[in-house]
C-alpha cells in the first residue's frame, strides 16, 4: 500500500519516511520465510495505515474495533467514517480515505474475515494480537505500549528512526 498527500493527515514525520517505512514492510513480507513473521509485518503495515490516515492516539487504536467502521449511504454515494469516542468520552467520526479502505481490505483477508469489509456487529479487535505461535487472536487488541513498541520497529527496519 503507498501513502499520498491526500490521505496524509497533518503528522511530523515526511511523507517520505512514513513512505518509505511502509514499502519495507510490505517487501519483508513478501520475504517472510512463516506465517507468524508475514502477520506480524502485514500487522505493522495496516498500523501504519491507521495511525496516519485515521489520526488515531495509540489510546484510540487499542480500545476500538472493526465494529468502529460505519457505512453512510448518502446521495447514491458509499462514504466509510470511523466512529471513535476519544478524549474526554467525545465522540467523533472520521472520514475513511479509500486508499486506506485497500488497507483494510487487505488487512481483513489476512485476518481470514468473512466479509472484505467490517459490519455494526462485528467484535474484531482494530488492531489484534498475535498469540505466541504468530496466529492473529481477532478479538483481543494489542496492548497501547506494544502498538508504539510495532511502529518503532517498523521505522528502525526501514533504516528512518
Amino acid at each position: 500500500m503507498s501513502f499520498t498527500q491526500s490521505s496524509f493527515r497533518n503528522r511530523h514525520l515526511p511523507i517520505e519516511t512514513l513512505a518509505a517505512a511502509s514499502w519495507t514492510l510490505d517487501a519483508l513480507q513478501k520475504e517472510a520465510q512463516t506465517e507468524a513473521q508475514t502477520n506480524a509485518l502485514a500487522r505493522a503495515a495496516f498500523l501504519l495505515h491507521v495511525y496516519f490516515c485515521l489520526n488515531l492516539r495509540i489510546s484510540e487504536v487499542a480500545k476500538h474495533r472493526m465494529a468502529h467502521f460505519v457505512l453512510d449511504k448518502d446521495n447514491n454515494e458509499e462514504l466509510w467514517f470511523f466512529r471513535i469516542t476519544g478524549k474526554g468520552d467525545k465522540e467523533r467520526f472520521i472520514p475513511v480515505p479509500d486508499e486506506f479502505l485497500d488497507a483494510l481490505v487487505a488487512f481483513r483477508r489476512r485476518l481470514g474475515a468473512t466479509t472484505p469489509l467490517p459490519s455494526s456487529m462485528e467484535k474484531t479487535a482494530l488492531v489484534p494480537r498475535l498469540d505466541t505461535s504468530g496466529q492473529f487472536v481477532s478479538h483481543e487488541s494489542v496492548a497501547a505500549r506494544r502498538l508504539a513498541d510495532i511502529v518503532d520497529e517498523a521505522f528502525r527496519k526501514a533504516g528512518n528512526w
